[in-house]
């Protein structure tokens, strides 16, 4: 059954940070094989964006200085900018206090997308079922969506040559199928289905509900 009001819920607690959502949204979205990653003339742009959206000290602003001083930019920077969903591990405390969390970074399909309000080609846009989108098409890679993102959920294609996301496997979900991520995930950790379905509804708190959000996670 093809989701009228599309939604996704991350449940942290069932998260053991194995990866297996990340590797298999690559597979199924992004792997070009034998095809090589070419910076070209968005090198430049790509340490212009990195800086805007504040990513220095991070491994982001290590990677561009790296690329920059000769090394591989397929080795270095494939799966940074090549990847649409990311599982974080963040740690508090000192041993043997030490708690830890598996963070998710991934598109939310924001109702009221401020990516889309900033796309100055319209190439940002959200479908009439509410999933933003990218026609890399139209897109000229000005940054303005990756600085607007509170998510820090965009990156760079540099195959197309255009900014990427999550499309919530948007090809897959209008055939009645599963994200990749989500059929993938062995703990259950993501779940997906219908606004408009009770039983999907149920899981999620309503004050997540009225976030706007079409990707919810669960803390």
């Amino acid at each position: 059954m093809i989701a009228v009001k599309p939604a996704m819920i991350i449940d942290l607690k069932k998260c053991v940070g194995c990866g297996a959502c990340t590797a298999a949204c690559v597979m199924e979205n992004q792997y070009k094989e034998g095809k090589p990653l070419e910076l070209g003339v968005i090198g430049e742009l790509l340490s212009k964006v990195i800086k805007l959206r504040k990513y220095e000290g991070s491994p982001l602003e290590e990677a561009i200085k790296r690329v920059e001083s000769g090394e591989s930019p397929e080795e270095v920077l494939g799966k940074l900018f090549m990847t649409r969903t990311n599982v974080i591990r963040l740690e508090w405390g000192k041993y043997p206090n030490v708690r830890a969390e598996f963070w998710h970074r991934i598109c939310r399909h924001c109702e009221d997308a401020p990516c889309a309000h900033v796309c100055p080609t319209r190439a940002t846009y959200v479908t009439k079922d509410g999933v933003v989108m990218v026609d890399k098409n139209k897109c000229i890679l000005c940054g303005a969506c990756i600085v607007a993102c509170p998510y820090a959920a965009r990156g760079v294609d540099v195959y197309s040559r255009a900014v990427d996301k999550c499309t919530l496997c948007y090809h897959r979900i209008r055939k009645g199928l599963l994200p990749a991520c989500v059929e993938t995930c062995p703990t259950g950790a993501r779940s997906f289905g219908d606004l408009d379905d009770p039983t999907f509804v149920s899981k999620i708190p309503k004050e997540k509900l009225e976030e706007g959000e079409r990707v919810i996670i669960l803390e």
